[in-house]
């Protein structure tokens, strides 16, 4: 996300001042924010099970958050270049996400529901305007877990079972009611 978009801090609290000088320009303050992974799942059709790879797919949510002054008017905010710049991030990430490494079998993006971009204002006595850009990246990549000592011990391993054993049990009902257990009997 950096490589695409300039941010000052990464943080969940919006920017904290209305600009940041570089090169003796003034650009508008931003944060970013990288919300944990959503609609992580096993994709049905896996071709990499069959050299022994472990496939899933994710979405990883970004948010990176402008602020511009009180004094602007709505219609003067630059919401037509910050809709550029999500289109160029989002469409990079279309065309080369998959690049990025050799683990990642491919990218895509998720419709989000709202707008991708929403504009507020702060809740303190500048009301400065925020303008927030979502970007939800979706990826399909290898699997390898990866140690986390800060968090637990090396080597955890939970035993498994050599096999596992699942019974399932279908009832019929010997009335026309439902749901009686007293009046079901197990068929197979």
């Amino acid at each position: 996300m950096s490589r695409q978009i300039r941010i000052d801090a990464w943080s969940s609290d919006p920017p904290r001042t209305l600009t940041t000088v570089i090169e003796n320009k003034a650009y508008p303050s931003t944060v970013a924010f990288q919300a944990p992974v959503k609609d992580l799942f096993v994709p049905k059709i896996n071709s990499a099970v069959s050299i022994g790879q472990r496939v899933i797919s994710l979405v990883m949510p970004f948010a990176v958050q402008y602020r511009f002054s009180s004094r602007l008017q709505y219609n003067e905010l630059p919401l037509t270049q910050i809709t550029a710049l999500y289109m160029s991030v989002t469409t990079e990430w279309l065309i080369n996400g998959a690049v990025l490494d050799d683990d990642i079998l491919s990218v895509a993006i998720t419709d989000i529901v709202e707008s991708p971009i929403v504009v507020s204002r702060i809740d303190d006595v500048s009301s400065d305007w925020l303008v927030t850009t979502f970007f939800e990246l979706q990826v399909e990549t290898i699997f390898d877990s990866e140690p986390v000592p800060d968090l637990q011990p090396g080597d955890v391993e939970i035993p498994l079972p050599d096999s596992m054993t699942v019974q399932v049990g279908i009832w019929r009902s010997k009335s026309d009611t439902l749901g009686n257990p007293q009046q079901s009997f197990l068929d197979s």
